[in-house]
């Protein structure tokens, strides 16, 4: 039987709707969690993982203070500026009671909330430098100032010079001005009977005082020797023409050669200082003008 062109039009229409009805029996079955939807996923995932209510603050804030940092105050025993660097070795003074006191007052004061870690810092601006000791650690403290004075950083370093713990916050936490006051404080006092001197010269009569800065110098090259190398005592005729005491120790010293002897309450010992740590000791003494020539 052949179909008109109004019977093949009507089957077309009537099997186009067919089609339609299957697509739509199919979409309603539910199958397609085979296929998930892969925003809904997400949005999931970062809801589990981030709480709905997260402050500024409560991501930013490293720490409070320095005593969260390092340590509480109340257990530093002892504090020492750092004034220079031989080698792997740190020069430091050491401070009195008062003198650390007035430091840690202001250390301890600075607001560190702002700080946060921090990568590598570019070369210059100020420095202070201390090292602190504890009954249980030692440890070096770095507070610097950029040049551009809008940032401050502060590396805490083990004895092994490798830092513990870097970070970096904005310029008026730390009065820099004020830490460097104290800091000259100690270098000039010449008053501290444990850590301030005096260096004569017997012959001329000759005696001056030497303040914390010049002690730190002088117990540094003096001690260091006597740790390398243990020499025996003088032999008769030996004589020295330098004295230097700091607190309760006494160092004798030949100015031209380095020699030199040390006596405190546990007795005497000897060492010898290299050409160029004697040079920095008489420098530091003050007395090469009253020596007289070889």
């Amino acid at each position: 039987m052949k179909l008109t062109w109004i019977q093949r039009l009507v089957l077309l229409i009537l099997f186009s709707f067919l089609l339609s009805g299957c697509k739509g029996d199919m979409t309603d079955t539910g199958n397609e969690t085979d296929i998930p939807d892969k925003n809904a996923v997400v949005t999931e995932s970062m809801s589990e993982e981030l709480p709905v209510e997260q402050t500024e603050e409560s991501t930013s804030v490293l720490v409070q203070d320095l005593g969260e940092l390092l340590c509480e105050r109340d257990s530093v025993r002892d504090l020492m500026l750092v004034v220079d660097r031989r080698g792997l070795d740190d020069i430091t003074v050491m401070t009195s009671q008062e003198e650390r006191e007035r430091i840690l007052d202001e250390l301890y004061a600075a607001d560190l909330s702002g700080f946060e870690s921090a990568g590598p810092r570019e070369a210059g601006g100020i420095v202070e430098k201390y090292k602190i000791q504890t009954d249980e650690m030692e440890v070096s403290l770095s507070i610097y100032q950029d040049m551009t004075g809008n940032y401050q950083y502060i590396t805490i370093a083990g004895p092994d010079r490798r830092p513990i713990s870097e970070i970096k916050g904005p310029a008026g936490a730390f009065d820099f001005p004020r830490l460097g006051k104290l800091a000259a404080e100690v270098r000039t006092n010449t008053e501290d009977p444990l850590y301030s001197g005096t260096a004569s010269v017997p012959e001329s009569g000759y005696e001056t005082k030497m303040n914390k800065l010049a002690c730190g110098y002088a117990l540094y090259f003096f001690e260091t020797a006597l740790r390398e190398e243990a020499m025996e005592a003088p032999g008769e005729g030996e004589s020295f023409d330098v004295q230097i005491k700091i607190g309760e120790m006494v160092y004798q010293l030949q100015s031209d050669t380095g020699y030199f002897s040390r006596t405190d309450s546990q007795g005497t010992s000897y060492g010898k200082l290299a050409e160029d740590a004697l040079l920095v000791v008489l420098t530091e003494a003050q007395v090469g003008h009253s020596l007289k020539e070889p």
